[in-house]
């Protein structure tokens, strides 16, 4: 996907107008001023963890950053006879390209104009480009400056006019500058998710060990709990994440300096209450709470009040469909009815362990629970005529593809899909409605190979997996099994799962 950058400005241009300021928690404030005071240089140490679980917010404190009183775009006001600059680098295209559109917005809102931005700004990566043949811009504004555009990828960074750089990782852009700049400031974003940022690690201890060195000072943004697809060979000898080795860090050097330099954002704005509860307990020390209940999620609530409302007819039309209506489906439907009745965002069905077959990663018990959801969901879809989106996920894609083919054959071409795809895809994204399916709940016996299962190399997965839903998750495993797996954290998270399902307004389980 080639992500332009006229498309982004166009974007910016429009939030500014249309969306208010970001709203920011206790939590999100402490962030910013953590980042303020190091980039202004009021701390003796210049380092800073903002660990952010999923829907937190880490977006807002960037956002909020610049539009602090003495954030980022007050910074790039004074710093405008010096060849001091910040380094914002993401592990995507997608990601620096976002990052850059919502500086800019927030940039806009505090009277920078657009041709400011065109000399305080660069931006960089192998698939952003200044726009696509043809392309015309939305906003007058941006058609102004269009024949300027490649000016944010010069070739040449003049460290005395240009403030802020965007880039992905794998850009180096040292190589563009015209003098060596006074300060270097890195901002790291989602620096738990790619093992790339090794080259950083050098940076972060001579940082830490001798303030004031240089690069000037390191911000990383991101949750190591939710660090997954790492590499083997990071494993095996043992090289830390970035964002991992900063908070070790800083916890050697004291409780003091940790609560100063670390801060873990815990409101979660996309999980509804309670069903953050698993992984707060299992992974952020319970900690992590949730803004919103499954009443303020308008569009699933509507869904499921017209299974409740309409059961009658939504059963005729599953009848008709193959292979999916039976007594199986029927408890399944029940379960769904009750989730909305009691105002409960989770409905686990708990199973029999995970078959070792012929294919250890495949289990058609759980694939089949999985289709019979996603066909109640794409009737009463169809049927509500509701535009939401729901997918299933699974660590093994062989769950995955079974899981799409059976729909497609089941559902034929009229009915709407859900979106299928692993857990390790899915990171970053979210939805509507989840269907997940759990991998294996146990930890192999050491081999000849020493292999283990997923949650065992892993367990972070585990939280990817509960912490993609807006609104009604379904998980379908062996949560007893679960629950007493090697790892803590897994089977802190199966048990409080379980807790839930105890309690009147916890979670639905089926046992099946």
């Amino acid at each position: 996907m080639v992500l332009l950058l006229c498309e982004a400005l166009d974007k910016a241009v429009m939030d500014a107008m249309t969306e208010e300021s970001p709203q920011l928690n206790e939590y999100q404030q402490a962030a910013i001023n953590i980042l303020t005071s190091i980039l202004r240089g009021n701390v003796e140490l210049p380092v800073a963890a903002v660990q952010g679980p999923p829907g937190t917010g880490k977006t807002t404190v960037v956002e909020g950053f610049v539009q602090y009183e003495k954030g980022l775009a007050d910074y790039m006001l004074r710093e405008t006879t010096s060849s001091e600059i910040i380094i914002y680098t993401a592990p995507t295209n997608f990601l620096a390209w976002d990052a850059f559109r919502r500086v800019v917005t927030a940039l806009l809102r505090k009277g920078f104009s657009l041709r400011d931005i065109l000399d305080l700004v660069r931006v960089y990566g192998s698939k952003i480009k200044p726009c696509r043949p043809g392309y015309i811009p939305r906003t007058d504004e941006v058609r102004k400056i269009l024949g300027k555009i490649n000016q944010l990828m010069s070739r040449e960074i003049d460290v005395y006019i240009v403030k802020l750089i965007f880039a992905v990782e794998f850009q180096r852009v040292s190589s563009k500058f015209t003098a060596k700049p006074s300060r270097i400031n890195f901002i790291v974003d989602e620096a738990s998710k790619t093992p790339y940022y090794r080259f950083l690690l050098p940076v972060a201890d001579a940082i830490i060990r001798s303030p004031g060195t240089y690069p000037a000072s390191l911000m990383v943004l991101g949750d190591p709990e939710q660090a997954i697809t790492v590499p083997e060979e990071f494993r095996d000898h043992r090289v830390p994440l970035l964002m991992r080795k900063v908070i070790y860090s800083l916890n050697n050097l004291g409780s003091n300096i940790i609560r100063k330099h670390h801060v873990l954002l815990q409101v979660t704005y996309r999980l509804p209450r309670p069903s953050e509860e698993p992984i707060s307990h299992g992974y952020y020390d319970g900690r992590l709470r949730s803004y919103y209940r499954l009443t303020d999620r308008g569009v699933v609530c509507q869904l499921l009040e017209i299974i409740s409302q309409e059961r009658a007819k939504i059963e005729t039309k599953l009848q008709t469909l193959p292979s999916i209506w039976d007594e199986i489906t029927k408890k399944l439907l029940d379960a769904i009815v009750c989730a909305y009745a009691n105002n409960i965002p989770l409905i686990a069905v708990n199973t029999r362990r995970f078959r070792q077959r012929a294919i250890p990663t495949f289990d058609p018990r759980r694939v089949e629970i999985a289709t019979r959801f996603a066909a109640i969901f794409s009737v009463a879809t169809d049927y509500a005529d509701l535009r939401l989106g729901y997918a299933i996920t699974a660590p093994y894609s062989d769950l995955v593809n079974t899981a799409a083919y059976r729909i497609r054959r089941r559902l034929g071409k009229v009915l709407p899909k859900p979106t299928t795809t692993t857990v390790q895809a899915m990171i970053g994204n979210e939805s509507d409605i989840v269907i997940t399916m759990l991998g294996k709940e146990w930890s192999s016996q050491v081999g000849f190979d020493d292999y283990e299962t997923i949650y065992a190399r892993e367990p972070e997965v585990l939280n990817v997996q509960l912490s993609r839903h807006r609104g009604l998750e379904v998980i379908i495993g062996d949560l007893e099994n679960l629950s007493r797996f090697p790892a803590r954290k897994v089977a802190k998270t199966a048990k409080q799962l379980l807790s839930l399902g105890r309690k009147t307004h916890g979670a639905i389980i089926v046992n099946l």
